[in-house]
């Protein structure tokens, strides 16, 4: 077996530590500091080669706790160098790791060492960082993407406790299916208080539903009466709060505008970028270009996973078993600390594709009704996890999804 150089580095924005450790688990220096520049890179490249020297060793192997952007330069920098393999490991496996060893102090200095002998024993190693990844530019994209979805989505519940305070009455009316509509957010925008509304002559209010749908409702009149209906069920805020609400949830509409204006912009980039990877992913109906980026972006070179089930392991769309003597627990949760990104983006296109594949509306509706909570959730994790078995055959074999006829009784 070839001699092993195991290189632990703990790495903060200006800073990192690292140690250097032989196949016998022997630390052949302390831990030393260098700047997180170029410089500081450098140096460390200098003084690796004189320990694989002494130590007769083949193979080196550095490990990077991930941490956000700070190890990134790094781990590019290192994984060019010929005859280097570079990890970067999940902190909560590291933390988690760390609990093995009695009374240790949480320093830069003993985390440099515990990533070394994480390493060294090498059990549940993730796939070797790839150098010039040629999918980190779309990465980037899809994993911002998420960001502003996330953002959207916070914004929008911060609206629905102002509309509350507003408007009750239209926040609970059915005039309305989509609360962050266009015609919604302008209604919400051009009138400060519910008697604005009762006020206003049914012709002119007419006129306004009709020109900001565009004309699109079948019956504008009916929402127009539902509209009137809820203002007049709604509360009166005093004078002096009024407009202060008026004016953050007409800000909350601006912010909610200019992201999804961003997110449409950021959607197109990301097709873009896609164009680079040929894929047969957008065959499966459901799939389109967005969420087949963000599945590829993260999964990249599909050859790394031996089996469907490494990447179901990595999106986190495994249940650990919970077994003790005659006890097995039976309500297993979901195993959250992997890649959320990638788990994102299988879930949502599982939700997309059970709408349009019998097969996977069958076998959504099987585990809708076993179910005893939570059944929306539950029959969409296992869609998901079902969709990635689909995933890696197609990414793996180069070949068009071929839809099958199934039945509810196949499943």
């Amino acid at each position: 077996m070839n001699n092993c150089l195991y290189v632990g580095v703990d790495v903060s924005s200006k800073n990192f530590v690292y140690i250097i450790q032989n196949s016998h688990g022997d630390f052949l220096c302390s831990p030393k500091q260098l700047s997180n520049n170029p410089i500081g890179a450098e140096k460390l490249k200098e003084i690796i080669p004189l320990y694989a020297k002494e130590t007769c060793s083949q193979v080196i192997k550095i490990g990077f706790e991930a941490t956000s952007f700070y190890d990134f330069h790094l781990c590019e920098y290192f994984s060019k160098i010929k005859g280097v393999e570079v990890y970067r490991f999940n902190a909560y496996r590291i933390s988690k790791f760390k609990k093995a060893f009695s009374e240790i102090n949480k320093t830069d200095k003993t985390d440099c060492k515990i990533i070394c002998d994480y390493m060294r024993i090498g059990k549940d190693l993730p796939p070797k960082y790839l150098g010039e990844n040629p999918y980190s530019a779309l990465q980037r994209l899809t994993r911002y993407r998420v960001h502003l979805v996330e953002t959207i989505t916070k914004e929008v519940n911060h609206l629905l406790g102002y509309i509350f305070l507003k408007f009750n009455g239209l926040l609970n009316s059915n005039g309305f299916r989509r609360k962050t509509s266009h015609t919604f957010l302008s209604l919400l925008k051009g009138f400060q208080t519910p008697e604005d509304i009762i006020n206003k002559s049914e012709e002119e209010l007419l006129e306004f539903i009709i020109e900001k749908s565009k004309n699109r409702f079948t019956d504008p009149k009916k929402i127009l009466e539902s509209i009137k209906s809820a203002a007049r069920e709604s509360y009166r805020l005093r004078e002096e709060l009024s407009g202060s609400v008026h004016f953050i949830t007409a800000n909350i509409i601006s912010n909610i505008r200019t992201l999804k204006k961003s997110l449409k912009e950021i959607d197109k980039e990301i097709e873009r970028k896609l164009a680079q990877f040929p894929n047969t992913l957008t065959s499966i109906k459901g799939i389109g270009k967005v969420f087949a980026a963000g599945i590829i972006a993260e999964i990249q070179d599909i050859n790394r996973f031996p089996s469907h089930n490494e990447v179901a392991k990595l999106s986190g769309l495994v249940w650990p078993e919970y077994q003790s003597g005659n006890f097995e627990k039976e309500k297993r949760y979901l195993y959250k600390r992997a890649n959320k990104y990638l788990r994102y983006y299988i879930v949502e296109a599982a939700n997309s594709v059970r709408k349009y594949e019998p097969r996977f509306r069958n076998y959504y509706l099987k585990k809708y009704s076993e179910a005893k909570f939570s059944h929306h959730k539950r029959a969409i994790v296992l869609c998901a996890r079902k969709l990635v078995r689909v995933i890696y055959a197609l990414l793996k074999e180069q070949k068009m999804y071929q839809p099958e006829k199934v039945t509810v009784e196949n499943f």
